[in-house]
């Protein structure tokens, strides 16, 4: 007995006739009564529509193979991806910068800069 189906006339088009699958639509979403006992059975969906994120922007960094593998030993360690590690690298770094900043230049926190006058 095979695991695959067998081609029949049903699955073939004819060339130029095939149109992608499209799965099946309701017209109206299906909706449940839940009695007082079960209300809590399932918790609620959000209420309203998460704020959309600023896009991420990309960034290439060169690194040494020397570089590449330390920091695969790093992510492996602390059980995190080489990105993530990386984030928590440019983060800390911008974070001792402003702090050495802090007050004279609001361009690198969220405050107005004071430069722009």
């Amino acid at each position: 007995m095979s695991r695959f189906a067998s081609i029949t006339s049903e699955l073939l088009a004819r060339k130029g006739d095939a149109k992608p699958w499209q799965p099946a639509t309701f017209a109206e979403p299906i909706r449940v009564q839940l009695d007082a006992d079960h209300k809590d059975a399932y918790p609620p969906g959000p209420s309203a529509k998460p704020e959309k994120a600023a896009p991420s922007k990309r960034y290439a960094l060169k690194l040494t193979a020397s570089e590449y593998e330390r920091l695969g030993i790093i992510a492996v360690k602390q059980n995190l991806s080489r990105q993530t590690v990386l984030r928590h690298a440019v983060q800390d770094y911008m974070g001792r910068i402003e702090a050495k900043y802090a007050g004279r230049c609001g361009c690198l926190t969220d405050k107005p800069c004071k430069h722009a006058d």
